[in-house]
């Protein structure tokens, strides 16, 4: 059971996180469980325009003595610029939404003070690239290919949720105490929602890194812009120079913006083909033909020549020995860091009271650091989310629980083996919805953006908007207070004016489904919901979970359904695998069941509680309907041309969209004397 609520038209500008505003997996009301003061101060590892950054020691806790990286940002300095500030809270989210990438930085803390923001992230002690790279002006292809390699799987992880990077450059690149890779400074990033197309527009980056489409500006760019940074940080490890580079600083940023746009990449002739090849893919002007720009993103550049020795398995499980490991006496040796020995100044300058505002939700704790997530447990087990203190209420692990309250007082409103179904309230707005709150262990992506492909149709459940945390999905959707049709049902049969006034409306959303290319597969009084208690409520299709999408002139494979209401060539893929497949037709098959069991109080072929799958498959291949002979006595012959419409043998084929539209609108069907798909 599913029940979901419309998207807005468009996401706050600042709000890149699945469309929500700024995590805090502290609820509201509670302190802060890190503040300032559990850290002793170090020393300082570097300075910025908007603050410094710091070695500092945790103090207290589980990780008691840990050493980790703080960066520390001033607010007053922040929120004079709204692009600084939508940057700051940008990197912010996606460092919780990244932060279980083998090559990407860690997030462990987060928390602010009346003038400051602080990240405690992990700490990297092996300095960046750019140091080592100075110090030995080129790298041979075998480390290059190591380093690039790495990287693409960073950015293939960015890009696979949704973020495009547009600082790549060898200062962003950090080495730990192994040698690897670790991708810092998520100031610059774009973060894009499911439902979004990612393209962005603003002209943000490191000029010699940046492509030709990021400086036009006007068009916009996409995530093929990080492909070219990926060229130029490829030729420039190489050849030991960027293969745009301009010399003199007389109007350098002119002269070089010129080369970039018109001129061609200077490669030197002593690196392989392969070499060569890799990086003029990689700075091809147009970012549609660039390697990488296509649909196949990171595939793309992983099965160009210049990494066939590669073994992309072992890298990205770090098993690839490092070219270069750093020489460290100690875990606090920070001699390839630029350290200043200098203690944190305190800021006179406060901010504006209206940056509390601002920068709400900044707050954030680690899940492993807290105690174990109860709701982790429970949606593994028998039975889950059964306690209002349940952790991931408490401290809300979550961008969703710093938005919504969960309603845990009047129970599930549904569940099944890997998710739960309850109400919820927005902490802004005061309004109820219902969140549907999966495990990771399934993928629900496919679910999520099929059902955002049917939205806008009135007898289809609308889509809200959708977390993501360390262990669940949130999708939070309309409240549908009426019950399931087969509620209804179960008090009682429809009459044929009853039934064709739902039908009338499921046929309409089916109509609308089939034409975005979605076959729902699960259709079934369980999965159509009341919007209220009323007699004249409205009903929407809910739980898209095994729908799927169809291309044209193709069939489809996998045997999702619900045995009952299964069309049978469903049925057969799922046993002999031997067939032609089915189409968008299945659903039709489950619409005269639908339409059988509003009429006659229970579906056409009964399963009994010792019956196996085959013997209900007999009975749905062999027409044999239940064996109450009466049951079809009280319905029209017009309706009973509806329920023989689903019969095996009899069973309306459309080949068409055309045909589909025209059985959707035809007078195929009268019960007292009025039309019911008209």
């Amino acid at each position: 059971m599913e029940i979901i609520s419309r998207r807005p038209s468009c996401l706050n500008s600042c709000c890149c996180y699945c469309g929500a505003n700024v995590t805090n997996p502290v609820a509201a009301g509670e302190v802060n469980p890190v503040t300032r003061k559990n850290f002793d101060v170090l020393s300082v590892l570097g300075a910025g325009a908007f603050g410094k950054v710091f070695l500092v020691r945790k103090k207290d806790g589980a990780d008691s003595g840990h050493l980790y990286a703080m960066k520390e940002l001033l607010k007053a300095k922040i929120i004079k610029n709204k692009k600084i500030t939508e940057c700051t809270i940008m990197e912010r989210q996606v460092l919780e939404a990244v932060r279980h990438s083998p090559f990407i930085i860690g997030l462990n803390y987060a928390f602010q003070t009346d003038d400051k923001l602080h990240l405690i992230l992990d700490y990297v002690c092996g300095g960046d690239l750019h140091t080592h790279f100075c110090l030995r002006q080129r790298l041979p292809e075998e480390e290059v290919r190591f380093y690039v390699g790495e990287v693409v799987l960073a950015l293939e992880q960015l890009h696979k949720i949704g973020v495009i990077y547009r600082d790549l450059k060898p200062e962003n690149l950090l080495i730990d105490a192994q040698g690897h890779i670790v991708l810092t400074d998520f100031g610059l990033c774009k973060k894009f929602s499911p439902f979004e197309t990612p393209r962005t527009y603003s002209h943000c980056g490191t000029l010699e890194y940046m492509a030709p489409e990021v400086i036009r500006g006007p068009s916009g760019h996409d995530m093929a812009a990080d492909w070219w940074s990926t060229g130029i940080l490829t030729c420039e490890l190489l050849a030991g120079d960027r293969p745009f580079s301009v010399v003199g600083k007389r109007k350098y940023q002119e002269r070089l913006r010129r080369r970039i746009l018109t001129a061609k990449p200077r490669i030197p002739n002593d690196i392989s083909p392969e070499a060569s090849d890799f990086i003029l893919k990689l700075l091809e002007s147009d970012p549609q033909k660039r390697l990488g720009g296509g649909e196949g993103d990171a595939e793309e550049l992983k099965r160009h020549p210049f990494f066939r020795e590669l073994d992309w398995s072992a890298l990205g499980q770090k098993r690839i020995s490092a070219p270069f490991i750093p020489i460290l006496s100690d875990k606090m040796d920070a001699t390839h860091i630029s350290e200043e020995p200098a203690a944190p100044s305190k800021s006179r300058r406060t901010a504006p009271l209206s940056s509390d505002n601002t920068f709400r939700g900044y707050s954030f704790v680690r899940p492993s650091m807290l105690s174990e997530n109860v709701m982790s447990c429970q949606l593994t087990g028998d039975s889950f989310l059964n306690s209002e203190n349940t952790l991931s209420c408490k401290f809300g692990v979550s961008l969703f629980f710093e938005n919504y309250e969960l309603d845990l007082k009047d129970g599930m409103l549904g569940g099944g083996g890997f998710s739960v179904c309850h109400k919820c309230t927005n902490r802004q707005t005061g309004k109820e919805f219902a969140v549907k709150i999966m495990t990771h262990k399934i993928d629900c992506t496919q679910e999520i953006n099929l059902l955002h492909m049917c939205q806008g149709h009135p007898n289809i459940v609308s889509l809200h908007e959708v977390y993501y945390d360390e262990a669940h999905t949130y999708i939070v959707l309309e409240l549908l207070c009426g019950g399931e049709l087969l509620d209804r049902i179960r008090k009682g049969r429809f009459t044929e004016t009853e039934a064709s006034q739902v039908m009338r409306k499921l046929i309409s959303a089916l109509n609308f489904m089939h034409s975005c290319g979605v076959v729902h597969r699960d259709l079934k009084p369980e999965n159509i919901l009341f919007t209220d208690d009323s007699e004249q409520a409205d009903i929407k299709i809910v739980d898209f979970g095994l729908a799927g999408l169809k291309q044209e002139n193709q069939t489809m494979h996998t045997p999702c359904c619900t045995l009952q209401y299964a069309a049978p060539e469903v049925l057969k893929e799922a046993f002999t695998h031997d067939t032609d497949g089915y189409d968008e037709n299945c659903d039709l098959w489950s619409l005269g069941v639908i339409l059988y069991t509003m009429l006659c109080g229970h579906t056409p072929y009964q399963v009994e509680s010792g019956d196996d799958v085959a013997v209900v498959m007999a009975r749905i291949n062999g027409e044999e309907f239940s064996s109450n002979i009466d049951a079809l006595d009280h319905i029209s012959s017009e309706a009973k041309y509806v329920t023989k419409g689903k019969k095996s043998d009899k069973y309306v084929k459309i080949e068409s969209r055309q045909e589909k539209q025209d059985f959707f609108t035809s007078k195929i069907l009268l019960l007292d004397n009025k039309f019911i798909f008209s």
